[in-house]
């Protein structure tokens, strides 16, 4: 399962702003904010991109823009490994044979297959957006939006805020092996006061495995 989203806002005085925040609505939490987690890296990166088209702007005379947009911080993070429960197992039996199920339970019954929640945030001075959800895997095998076993994880991407900045979502997809997952996504950025002249792509990969390993 997978799920998308956008978000626009507009430069706005200290009160408006107050209320834009108040009224933006929360993006549906996903499995990955459901258990608590811990960061399993988080780094700097600048996108020169970005930086190209904001030096460009401001030797035309723009101050509305500023290099410090470009720098964002990108964190990973993972929630405690979690068997599959009695429930799980209610539901992936809706749509396995007899024989499947029974396969399943064994390997439910000796803990080998497990699950995990998953976050990868990108977040700078002027807006921030995520792509988060829940991967199985079970030691051979991992699988995000594709069923296996009667199970599907999910795969959401979604922009938290933006303020000044037209943020919109131009992928959101997974590919890999059997055993690796590869997640991928890539926003278009655009800077209200300049009129769109200085937009740039941001894009981001973070990957899963048959272990349970998650990195970026």
């Amino acid at each position: 399962m997978k799920t998308t989203n956008k978000l626009i806002a507009g430069t706005v005085g200290t009160a408006a702003m107050a209320l834009m925040f108040g009224a933006i609505a929360v993006a549906p939490a996903s499995a990955a904010t459901t258990a608590a987690s811990s960061v399993v890296s988080s780094k700097t990166t600048t996108n020169s991109e970005c930086v190209s088209a904001v030096t460009a702007a401001q030797r035309k005379g723009d101050t509305t823009v500023s290099l410090a947009s470009c720098t964002s911080t990108v964190t990973l993070s993972e929630s405690p490994e979690e068997s599959v429960t009695a429930a799980d197992l209610a539901q992936a039996e809706q749509s396995l044979s007899a024989t499947q199920f029974t396969q399943l339970k064994a390997a439910a019954a000796a803990g080998s297959v497990k699950k995990k929640n998953y976050s990868q945030g990108f977040n700078n001075i002027t807006d921030k957006q995520s792509q988060s959800g829940t991967f199985y895997y079970d030691g051979s095998r991992a699988w995000v939006t594709s069923k296996y076993r009667g199970y599907q994880g999910t795969h959401n991407c979604v922009v938290n805020w933006a303020v000044g900045y037209v943020v919109e979502e131009k992928a959101c997809s997974e590919s890999g092996s059997n055993s690796q997952r590869d997640l991928y996504v890539r926003w278009h950025i655009s800077a209200i006061p300049s009129g769109g002249f200085v937009n740039w792509d941001e894009s981001h990969t973070m990957h899963v495995n048959a272990t349970g390993r998650i990195w970026q």
